[in-house]
């Protein structure tokens, strides 16, 4: 059979059949581990210092991206710095979040993995521009999740904060205006609004307090300066109305000036 002989349906099978084998090709089961490329292995059992140095020059050698809240780094506020480093914190609890945002960096990771061996994969077969865009796409949702698992944390930072400096029910929810440079804990206006609650707590908590602003229409109410009150000038026993010594020579005197009389 010539090429002449081969029909437009013939072709379009053949080109649905071709899309299929590399479909196939590509796809792999996601519910099964892959072992990571050796070039890649390599470099992450470099030793432990040199493996840090290679990712503070990743970081350096990044693009900057301006995206508002999204792209700022988040920060606690400097004047509850000082308030949170003498609180102690649920050392569990912090342990269990460091090892939760590594796992959101891990799949980083093998988001980033799947792209690179992906497009080793065109290298190696010169594929059409149907896997290129499906790589551009894995490339967008990688970005859309590292910018949003890091808000995430920042968010989940706030509210360790929250709970450390013990907030009022009143200002658990206040949002933060965005910052110039970093994305701040709490704006201007919350920390107000916080100072000023706390203010208030403080003082409905200390009227609460037994013996503070007792009502004074009660009969055992001992508030006052008022005689006979327990704060005031409490009426002397009889046998207190001297001291003890000035009673032992008003008895003498009166003794002598007795005998002398007789």
């Amino acid at each position: 059979m010539s090429r002449n002989d081969i029909t437009p349906e013939q072709i379009q099978e053949l080109l649905e059949l071709a899309a299929k084998l590399r479909t196939s090709d590509t796809e792999r089961n996601k519910s099964e581990p892959y072992d990571l490329p050796t070039e890649i292995m390599e470099d992450l059992e470099t030793p432990k210092r040199n493996l840090q140095n290679n990712l503070k020059q990743f970081t350096k050698d990044l693009i900057k991206y301006e995206g508002g809240r999204w792209t700022q780094p988040g920060g606690i506020n400097q004047n509850f710095i000082p308030e949170l480093k003498q609180q102690t914190m649920d050392t569990y609890s912090s342990i269990q979040g460091k090892y939760k945002d590594a796992e959101k960096l891990r799949s980083t990771g093998r988001a980033a993995m799947e792209i690179y061996e992906d497009l080793e994969y065109i290298m190696e077969h010169n594929q059409n521009d149907e896997l290129l865009k499906d790589i551009r796409e894995k490339i967008r949702r990688l970005a859309i999740f590292g910018f949003a698992s890091a808000k995430q944390i920042d968010v989940e930072a706030k509210e360790m904060a929250r709970k450390a400096l013990r907030l009022p029910t009143a200002v658990r929810h206040i949002e933060q205006d965005d910052d110039e440079e970093k994305d701040l804990a709490f704006s201007q206006e919350a920390i107000e609004q916080i100072n000023r609650v706390r203010f208030e707590t403080a003082l409905i908590n200390k009227s609460h307090q037994p013996g503070h602003n007792y009502d004074r229409r009660q009969p055992n109410y001992r508030g006052g300066r008022s005689r006979g009150s327990f704060f005031g000038n409490r009426p002397r026993k009889p046998w207190r109305q001297q001291p003890h010594h000035q009673q032992n020579t008003q008895t003498e005197y009166t003794k002598s000036n007795n005998n002398n009389q007789q």
